[in-house]
């Protein structure tokens, strides 16, 4: 699998120096969304792999050579964690920074409600991002994903604040029911990719 992550890197070096120089831009543009910014923009940078993948013939290819197709899936799946984890990781510096420049303190219970947050919408987009490719497994997968994404993570919030608004004692725990039902999505996301992939024929 490391073989398999390292040349997804290899080819998504040049985008992700770009994405990683646009995180950081809108982490500091929008200081209340620092967290949630860049963890969206890397954990769907996935899904210009799945598109090197369709125009060389990889999956073809990796399958004729012996390479199980679950490591093949499993594979996008755990770049998409790392790639989302370097998002997360450059929001949390870019908020301390800002906020310490500017004298700002930062309440340490808004600032893991916040990680929380990205956590959510970051595997929302790779679950979402990951089967739809899988699904599609054509140009349009692109524009689909990122549409299905955006609405996906808007009705995660929308649905963990009704919840927190329906019961007072719930009203603190939204960050917490948003990331269950990112990683209820991210889970989904995964058992459809693995059982898409296994069917199609290459």
């Amino acid at each position: 699998m490391k073989g398999l992550i390292r040349k997804d890197l290899l080819n998504i070096r040049g985008t992700m120096a770009y994405m990683l120089l646009i995180g950081v831009i809108f982490s500091i543009v929008f200081g209340e969304c620092s967290m949630m910014i860049p963890t969206m923009i890397l954990s769907c940078l996935v899904a210009t792999t799945f598109t090197y993948d369709r125009n060389s013939g990889w999956d073809a290819f990796a399958v004729s050579i012996g390479t199980r197709r679950k490591e093949i899936v499993d594979s996008k799946f755990v770049l998409a964690l790392m790639l989302m984890a370097l998002g997360l990781a450059i929001g949390i510096s870019v908020t301390l920074i800002c906020n310490n420049i500017e004298g700002l303190g930062m309440d340490p219970d808004a600032m893991v409600d916040a990680a929380l947050m990205a956590m959510s919408a970051g595997l929302i987009m790779i679950g979402v991002c990951c089967a739809v490719n899988y699904a599609v497994n054509s140009d349009k997968a692109l524009a689909v994903t990122g549409m299905t994404s955006s609405i996906c993570v808007i009705v995660a919030v929308m649905i963990a604040m009704l919840i927190g608004t329906g019961d007072v004692k719930l009203a603190g725990a939204i960050p917490v029911i948003t990331l269950v039902i990112g990683a209820a999505i991210f889970a989904a996301g995964y058992i459809s990719s693995q059982k898409l992939f296994g069917r199609r024929d290459l």
